[in-house]
């Protein structure tokens, strides 16, 4: 046991040397280096010319003035219906209750349309192919002899 202890002080003074010398190179490598840090000049307008060669070129501003004339212009454009003061009634009638579920199921009821439309029209080519059927009997069986024209 004393041994491991002894082990474990010994990593722990061998870890503070290590910090105290990146300590101290990390300070001294700031002392070392005597350059400026780059100046970005972006609110600040220099008065000494030495400054100005580092100043940020200004953004290209897009005017707010020339959006809001464009937008005035659209909102002063003549609404069709305004000069004749015709009210859409549709759009002040409120709407019933069931709006949104019937939006919501038309898609539904679009494809029940059209499998009914499909199925009517299936009835029907039976019920005229039976007519024909039926009007070929009828011409097979010839003329009628009980009917007689006078």
């Amino acid at each position: 046991m004393p041994a491991d202890i002894g082990e474990l002080q010994d990593a722990a003074k061998s870890r503070r040397e290590k910090l105290m010398a990146m300590r101290a190179k990390r300070k001294g490598g700031a002392e070392d280096s005597t350059e400026e840090p780059a100046l970005k000049l972006r609110n600040y307008k220099p008065l000494d010319e030495n400054i100005v060669r580092d100043e940020i070129e200004p953004a290209d501003v897009a005017y707010v003035d020339e959006h809001v004339e464009e937008l005035e212009m659209e909102a002063s454009a003549p609404v069709p219906g305004e000069d004749t003061n015709e009210l859409d009634l549709i759009q002040l009638a409120p709407k019933k209750p069931d709006w949104d579920l019937k939006r919501a199921i038309q898609p539904r009821l679009d494809r029940l349309n059209k499998k009914t439309e499909r199925a009517i029209a299936e009835l029907i080519r039976e019920r005229l192919k039976g007519s024909a059927d039926l009007a070929a009997q009828v011409a097979a069986a010839g003329p009628d002899v009980d009917f007689v024209d006078e």
